[in-house]
């Protein structure tokens, strides 16, 4: 498994039941989308994703 799968894994095994069904949901959305709603969809994620921004750790990667 790669590392990027993992750090998938890791972030969702700590998910509660509503945030699972999100990611899920998300899922099943941009795995039927068009690849121009799909562009949209990443774009959207890296705007909102930022990672840690102060001296946290991030809860998925473990990155300072």
């Amino acid at each position: 498994m790669s590392i990027k799968s993992n750090r998938v894994k890791n972030g969702y095994s700590l998910l509660d039941d509503s945030e699972r069904k999100e990611v899920l949901d998300f899922i099943l959305d941009f795995e039927k989308s068009n690849t121009e709603k799909r562009k949209s969809l990443t774009e959207s994620l890296k705007n909102i994703y930022l990672g840690p921004t102060s001296k946290d750790i991030c809860p998925c990667c473990g990155k300072s």
